[in-house]
């Protein structure tokens, strides 16, 4: 239950609870919350997790009964309840406006393609694999070292010495 109640999958909305009721009779109150990513994602960064973590996973039968029980809406956009999202999002809609652009004005046909498609690969890695990647704690791996990231190198107020080497660098 731990690993489907992430904040890296749901965004919290104002309104009301859901009691779990499990079979043991102990009660579980889960806040109603919007999903952000899909539950096939959801699963499939679940075995990756276990795999990593070297840690038996459940079935995919079980995880998606737990999924079924986690009701939740889904909405495609968040433009109304997260503005970052929606700032990312635009951004996002931004450079492939720019990109066609490039296109009509006779840019290589293949090398716009190829802009798009790393685009779309993009904006759905940051929607799905990178929040569970990065890590709350130190990361040896410079790109999900929240410590790493969130330090300005030129401001000495907004920085923070990694304890650790970052010796790895993500694909």
């Amino acid at each position: 239950m731990e690993f489907a109640n992430r904040c890296h999958f749901y965004q919290d909305v104002a309104y009301g609870n859901k009691i779990l009721k499990l079979d043991s009779g102990e009660k579980i109150q889960m806040p109603n919350v919007v999903r952000t990513v899909a539950r096939s994602t959801m699963i499939k960064q679940y075995f990756e997790f276990c795999k990593e973590e070297q840690f038996e996973p459940l079935s995919q039968s079980t995880l998606i009964k737990i999924l079924e029980v986690r009701v939740t809406s889904q909405h495609k956009s968040l433009q109304g309840l997260d503005n970052i999202a929606a700032d990312g999002a635009a951004g996002f809609q931004t450079v492939a406006r720019i990109i066609d652009d490039l296109e009509k004005e006779g840019g290589n046909k293949q090398g716009c393609n190829n802009a798009k498609r790393r685009l779309r690969d993009s904006k759905k890695y940051l929607k799905t694999d990178y929040p569970v990647h990065c890590k709350p704690n130190e990361s040896t791996c410079a790109e999900h070292c929240r410590k790493f990231a969130l330090s300005d190198s030129c401001d000495p107020d907004f920085q923070a010495v990694c304890t650790h080497q970052l010796i790895e660098s993500c694909d």
